[in-house]
């Protein structure tokens, strides 16, 4: 076996480790051209289980706002309780457009489309928006709205009244530095997405058919810290890509075949202003400090309370990021078949046919689970745990309020991030609000399946 084949296998498992916030995007989760990511692909939905939120139905309230853009559970109901939503009462901005066909090439102009926002929530992690997009009866002719699956942004910069990106898509180098450059926003392409927030969540969360209707959400989390402190926030986009999916005759999606679509981009110019209540940017922050711990490998960096959660970051020293090639599950037989397809004696297939099959099985589950318990530094996850064992919150790594009140972590909230050798920054966000997070909290981190106790203390 050639050294290129055993390092692309043991990446394939190191990333259950070292991917941060894993939540592909719908615009590049299908890659079939790629055949690396795809062997990455099959690791990573075996590992960790991945589950996708399809169909929210949306009502006309905060809570279900919350509940959308977080998770469903007590914070969720803490923070629609407390009224921390802002609703803008604003009108649709109308804008002339030009549509492109993606099967076709055909270029179409004047193709209207209002956009508004309807509600948001800023706090010091999270920044949640809701549009209403309204569509001219002509985008009919090349798109059937009414099985819209998918709508996406894909040049969407956010930035606050002093010039600070808080958060963007992964726009083209041209379009990013186009707006920086009209509206002085003083960022370098390459480097933007590590100091700003990334948009981890959309999609469509209501329709009105009749109306040409949708409504759509994102959420945006920050990489740094927390946001700041903003009172105004600009919304700028120049393209709004509409998907439909195509059926699959009865298949079975995990037999190799990929989801075809059928797309049209819309291009114009949006911008949206909205203003930020003062109850949102004149948020006290709520930190803390670590005050003791029983593991010196496991380095706080900040702990924040929030309306919508608790948000933490560490440092862990002393992990393993390196297997031998008998440690890892199935190796040989995940290879063999890499290896067939490469030689052209399977087709992709048949390839991704095979590989499905090992990873669905029971014996390949038994040995995921064993491997990730036993090697992995931090056990966040019940998935780690098989059936028929007690998924107790006592397994894996939590936080605990002066009361004896225990927060999971909102699913698929943490990840960790390879920083040097034997070093990962692990940082997640957990079901913790303001209103349950007492002056003294414990952060019980399983490493290595040992719990270590961190106590933390809020800053006054």
């Amino acid at each position: 076996m050639d050294n290129e084949s055993l390092e692309r296998i043991r990446q394939m498992t190191k990333d259950k480790i070292t991917v941060a916030n894993f939540q592909e995007n719908e615009h590049m989760k299908e890659d079939k051209n790629n055949n690396l990511f795809n062997v990455k692909r099959i690791a990573i939905v075996a590992c960790l289980g991945i589950i996708l939120a399809n169909g929210i139905i949306f009502e006309k309230d905060v809570k279900a706002f919350i509940k959308y853009c977080f998770a469903a559970g007590s914070a969720a109901d803490i923070a629609a309780e407390n009224g921390y939503v802002e609703e803008t009462d604003m009108n649709f901005i109308d804008t002339q457009n030009e549509l492109t066909s993606s099967e076709t090439d055909m270029i179409v102009n004047d193709v209207d489309v209002s956009v508004k926002i309807d509600e948001f929530l800023m706090d010091d992690i999270n920044l949640s928006t809701n549009f209403s997009f309204k569509f001219d009866d002509k985008i009919k002719e090349f798109l059937d709205l009414d099985n819209l699956q998918f709508i996406f942004l894909p040049d969407l910069v956010i930035f606050d009244e002093e010039n600070r990106i808080i958060s963007t898509n992964y726009s083209s180098k041209d379009v990013f530095e186009q707006i920086c450059k009209e509206y002085n926003l003083n960022y370098n392409y390459e480097d933007y997405t590590l100091t700003t927030g990334n948009i981890r969540n959309y999609g469509i969360i209501d329709r009105n058919n009749s109306e040409n209707l949708i409504k759509y959400g994102i959420n945006c989390e920050t990489q740094s810290k927390c946001f700041p402190n903003s009172k105004e926030l600009n919304f700028v986009f120049t393209k709004i890509k509409l998907e439909k999916y195509n059926e699959y005759n009865g298949e079975d999606i995990n037999n190799g075949e990929y989801l075809k679509s059928k797309s049209v981009v819309l291009t114009g110019d949006w911008r949206i202003n909205v203003k930020v209540p003062e109850k949102m940017y004149n948020r006290p922050k709520h930190e803390y400090q670590v005050v003791s711990t029983s593991n010196p490998n496991i380095n706080i960096t900040y702990a924040i309370a929030s309306e919508s959660g608790f948000k933490f970051s560490a440092i862990v020293s002393n992990v393993k990021l390196e297997w031998e090639e008998d440690e890892i599950p199935f190796f040989k037989e995940f290879n063999e078949l890499y290896d067939l397809m490469k030689e052209g004696k399977i087709t992709e297939e048949e390839y991704h046919i095979k590989t499905n099959e090992i990873s669905s099985s029971d014996e390949y589950q038994e040995a995921s689970r064993k491997f990730h318990r036993e090697n992995d530094a931090i056990t966040t996850n019940y998935m780690d745990f098989a059936d028929d064992e007690e998924k107790s919150i006592d397994k894996i790594t939590h936080i605990t309020n002066s009361k004896g009140k225990k927060f999971d972590k909102f699913t698929g909230s943490t990840g960790t991030i390879s920083t040097e050798e034997g070093t990962i920054e692990f940082s997640g966000t957990y079901e913790m609000t303001k209103s349950d997070a007492t002056d003294e909290l414990t952060f019980t981190v399983i490493y290595y399946g040992e719990p270590v106790e961190i106590k933390l203390e809020k800053i006054k």
